[in-house]
């Protein structure tokens, strides 16, 4: 047993990170990641070389973001979701501190007030909020246990229901339903009653309509 502590986590040990990494998702990011740079680039280099610009500049900068996206992504790698469980409701409140910060100090475009306006790129808040409320949703729904009944169903509806009503107040409709794909699939993989998740997937489609 001492022998077995005092291994190096490798890629045989189950223990090591990269046992529980499914390849194929992240193969498909970068591909789709690519995809996006080119597209990006197609739309924008017309413009910018008729305007004597950079034709790279746009693709240059997601290629940056990207960058720093997949450093965040293998430190991540390393941290034991333990970890992430125990941070998750000052995570949770970080997250609804931006969106109610948002509504007051946000840049305004195209209707909605949805960033912080940063030097030489803006900030959106709601992506990271999506972050945050998985990982508050799935250690409220851990910690509930599976089949649990409509009291904690009703909670666990609450905890991704105030950001989803501050990104509403924006207005971003399109971001709110994403938040509604992922809490539906957060109870239905955390074992909640399918009668439960029908009945709030119906209020919501009314809601929105």
């Amino acid at each position: 047993m001492t022998a077995l502590r005092e291994r190096p986590l490798g890629s045989t040990d189950p223990r090591a990170p990269a046992r529980h990494i499914d390849w194929s998702i992240i193969l498909v990011c970068l591909a789709l990641s690519a995809i996006g740079v080119a597209a990006i680039y197609s739309a924008t280099q017309r413009s910018l070389t008729d305007a004597g610009d950079d034709p790279f500049f746009y693709a240059q900068r997601q290629i940056t973001f990207l960058a720093v996206a997949l450093t965040a992504a293998v430190v991540t790698w390393f941290i034991d979701h333990k970890v992430l469980r125990d941070w998750s409701a000052q995570l949770y409140g970080a997250t609804i501190l931006a969106l109610l910060a948002v509504l007051v100090l946000g840049r305004e475009i195209n209707g909605a007030r949805s960033w912080f306006q940063l030097p030489g790129f803006q900030l959106q808040p709601s992506e990271f909020a999506k972050l945050s409320v998985i990982v508050a949703l799935a250690a409220f729904v851990s910690a509930s246990g599976p089949g649990a009944g409509i009291d904690r169903f009703v909670t666990g509806l609450a905890i991704a229901g105030v950001p989803m009503l501050l990104i509403l107040a924006q207005p971003d409709i399109g971001t709110m339903l994403v938040f509604v794909a992922i809490t539906m699939g957060i109870f239905l993989v955390g074992g909640a009653r399918a009668a439960h998740i029908l009945g709030a997937t119906v209020l919501a489609v009314v809601g929105v309509t």
